[in-house]
């Protein structure tokens, strides 16, 4: 005979036990919702709610780039009067989406050279895409690892094309990619040569473009264990 488990209230009832809706949806939903947000002026980006499920939802951060000039200026009245009588302000015309950009751009590390990758669609193809001679993958680094020599987070890829039902050309998309941040990218193509892999660190991107910095194997490694 088996024991039902609940929950007991002060007045000794059981309270019955909700199942757990997990939270999301797919990630072609997600990515539609984040560019509405982004196209109303909001700070939107892509968030993973489940991992098992592969369950995404946008998140909207709460604060809105247009009103926080409006909001200083209420919050302090004072400095804005003294600012006008010195200089006279020139109207604020840049949009939510070249703010973002300014933001989001980062300094190089001077280790390698700077590469502009196109972007079609919101969608990087990944060099090398013809997986019938293997599947090219792109990684994302965390550090140093004892036991594989680089800790990576493999990002899924999208097929964009088949060929006799099967994906022969793959990509991610750019809002995947995060600034700052270094990947590792996978050719199957040139196995056991030195250009097996390519290495890069982003530092700005768009909807239609990136730009990143490629690092050598020998760099990345001096580097990661410099900050290890």
């Amino acid at each position: 005979m088996s024991r039902v488990i609940g929950f007991y209230k002060k007045d000794g009832k059981t309270r019955p036990i909700t199942k757990r809706v997990p939270y999301g949806v797919s990630r072609s939903l997600a990515l539609e919702e984040v560019e509405r947000l982004r196209n109303e002026g909001e700070r939107a980006r892509l968030i993973e709610t489940n991992r098992k499920r592969k369950l995404y939802a946008p998140y909207k951060s709460t604060l809105k780039l247009q009103n926080s000039t409006e909001e200083n200026k209420q919050e302090h009245p004072q400095n804005t009067e003294e600012k006008s009588n010195d200089v006279k302000k020139e109207p604020d015309t840049r949009t939510a989406e070249s703010e973002m950009k300014k933001e989001s751009t980062v300094e190089p590390l001077g280790l390698g050279k700077i590469k502009k990758f196109e972007v079609d669609g919101g969608i990087f193809e990944l060099p090398w895409g013809n997986t019938r001679v293997g599947k090219p993958w792109i990684a994302e680094i965390g550090g140093l690892s004892d036991q594989y020599g680089i800790e990576r987070r493999f990002l899924k890829t999208e097929a964009l094309e088949f060929w006799k039902g099967q994906p022969s050309r793959l990509g991610i998309p750019v809002s995947e990619l995060t600034e700052g941040k270094i990947y590792e990218m996978k050719d199957p193509r040139s196995w056991g040569h030195s250009d097996e892999r390519t290495y890069i660190r982003v530092l700005s991107k768009s909807p239609d473009s990136f730009e990143a910095e490629e690092i050598s194997y020998e760099d990345l490694m001096k580097y990661l264990r410099a900050r290890r």
